[in-house]
């Protein structure tokens, strides 16, 4: 799947957007200027952020999206992608201070879902690939862990 996601956006490796991880555990975060990236700190961070669990340490990719393989496109793709062999899953991070920023702030993250997915589908063939998408506004317990 990772030359397929480069041969559809060769800017993934110009830009630095993809790279592999091999962790039991790494957590995901959407940085200040906008582009997400691996967490590198021991400890949670308690803003929005995704954790994958890896616990038979197989390579993962992590894609980094907005910001990074597509710029000034008004907010309109997901942060990341992480994927394996088996699974690909979009993920988009959103902090909300209220129950009502909340609601909005979901609002406008489903449509970027939606939007990246048709975009990378357009691109690649995901026929034998299990897609899923993550939303994540406010923290969560961690996420699914891939299968060995």
């Amino acid at each position: 799947m990772k030359d397929k996601v480069i041969n559809a956006f060769s800017q993934c490796v110009t830009n630095n957007c993809i790279i592999s991880e091999k962790a039991d555990k790494f957590i995901i975060i959407d940085t200040i200027d906008g582009k997400s990236e691996i967490f590198k700190e021991t400890t949670e961070p308690d803003y929005p952020h995704f954790t994958v669990l890896n616990p038979s340490k197989k390579e993962i990719s992590f894609l980094a999206i907005d910001n990074c393989i597509f710029f000034g496109e008004d907010g309109k793709k997901c942060d990341c992608a992480v994927f394996d062999n088996n699974t690909f899953r979009f993920v988009e991070l959103k902090k909300a201070e209220s129950m009502v920023n909340r609601k909005r702030r979901m609002n406008k993250a489903f449509k970027q879902l939606e939007n990246t997915i048709i975009l990378f589908k357009d691109k690649i063939n995901f026929d034998k690939y299990n897609l899923e998408a993550y939303l994540c506004v406010g923290y969560f317990e961690p996420n699914p862990s891939f299968p060995s």
